[in-house]
């Protein structure tokens, strides 16, 4: 026995109301279906369709808005991982024209102080 709708005069007259049904009194409406007019079963279904198709609207919004942050993150992750390789590669290999302009300095074998 649903606590909305105690008998069918009660569930008749929501579905009489021109309003869409809200999702939670469906179930509840549901519960005299044998009771209300075939066109009000109709009814139901076509409200029930409308959720439904508000629940992927809602679904495809957030959605987009997660790819979006996603295809972000995404590039900044790529930016940092290019900048470490490359700061990485300038570090394990000392530039040439330091190497070639510092001679080593020592005399008759020993290194010079």
């Amino acid at each position: 026995m649903s606590k909305r709708y105690p008998d069918k005069y009660a569930a008749r007259g929501r579905l009489s109301q021109p309003d869409r049904i809200p999702i939670e009194d469906i179930p509840d409406i549901l519960e005299w279906r044998n009771e209300v007019n075939p066109g009000d079963l109709e009814r139901i279904r076509a409200d029930l369709a409308m959720h439904h198709i508000d629940a992927v609207r809602e679904f495809d919004s957030a959605s987009r808005t997660l790819t979006k942050w996603l295809i972000g993150l995404t590039g900044a992750l790529v930016v940092l991982t290019v900048a470490l390789v490359y700061f990485t590669v300038q570090l394990s290999h000392p530039p040439k024209a330091r190497e070639q302009s510092e001679p080593a300095r020592t005399t008759i074998g020993r290194p010079f102080l």
